[in-house]
């Protein structure tokens, strides 16, 4: 699966303070995975899962499949370095 997210914007006036832009991204099979490198920018990321959980270190983040956990939410906040990101499942 080749991830192409299309950005949406928030049409309400309330989010439209908040957020800049957002997309989906879903996945029907636990053999997905990709790997990424978001870059430092000045946006605040909020990625909001379902079953799933994550292992978070200083410059990789790996979220993988977790039935047991119904949601995650990481934020991510201004950074130096890129930041390599880890989809699995």
């Amino acid at each position: 699966m080749e991830i192409q997210p299309r950005p949406f914007t928030p049409r309400h006036p309330l989010l439209q303070k908040h957020l800049q832009y957002f997309y989906f991204l879903k996945t029907d099979s636990s053999q997905f995975e990709t790997q990424y490198y978001a870059f430092p920018s000045t946006n605040t990321v909020l990625n909001i899962h379902q079953k799933a959980n994550c292992q978070i270190q200083e410059y990789h983040t790996h979220v993988f499949e977790d039935p047991s956990q119904p949601h995650l939410a990481i934020v991510q906040g201004m950074r130096e370095l890129a930041l390599r990101a880890h989809l699995q499942g």
